[in-house]
């Protein structure tokens, strides 16, 4: 699989993990008088209440969809197996099988760099730095990244 694939597919399932956290951090502290401080990396980010917001409604829509891509693909996945260690192989099955893969597969990455952009778009260029800092603490020395002013 392309590196760049994976690393995008793994940047979405991030943002959508960061998402569902601030979902959860939410719901478990509504109402209670003295709130215990956001987890990491959440407490640096600094997030204002309409941040929270979109993120909160990204963390639900967006993990709703990647749980039903991946238990599709996991079904998939699971079928092709099944025809590929069948006694009399049946090309048609297997190769229709694998397309439909491949287009979960798609589906997902496409989901997930959705949740990326979403997310990206809800933090300032300073919380996404900060982020990533918390994250990756060598990130920062990649050439890709830009440096604080």
């Amino acid at each position: 699989m392309n590196p760049k694939l994976i690393a995008t597919f793994l940047l979405g399932a991030l943002a959508a993990s960061i998402a569902l956290n601030v979902l959860q951090f939410q719901r478990n502290n509504k109402g209670k008088p003295n709130k215990p401080l956001p987890p990491e990396p959440f407490r640096e980010l600094d997030l204002t209440p309409a941040q929270v917001g979109v993120l909160n409604r990204c963390g639900t829509t967006c993990c709703e969809a990647a749980d039903e891509l991946r238990s599709e693909t996991e079904r998939v996945a699971d079928e092709l197996k099944i025809a590929l260690a069948a006694e009399v192989l049946d090309k048609e099955l297997v190769t229709d099988l694998a397309a439909k893969l491949s287009e979960l597969r798609r589906r997902e990455v496409d989901n997930n760099l959705a949740t990326l952009i979403e997310v990206r778009n809800v933090l300032e260029p300073k919380q996404v730095r900060t982020l990533y800092r918390v994250l990756y603490p060598d990130y920062e020395n990649d050439r890709h990244v830009a440096k604080e002013d």
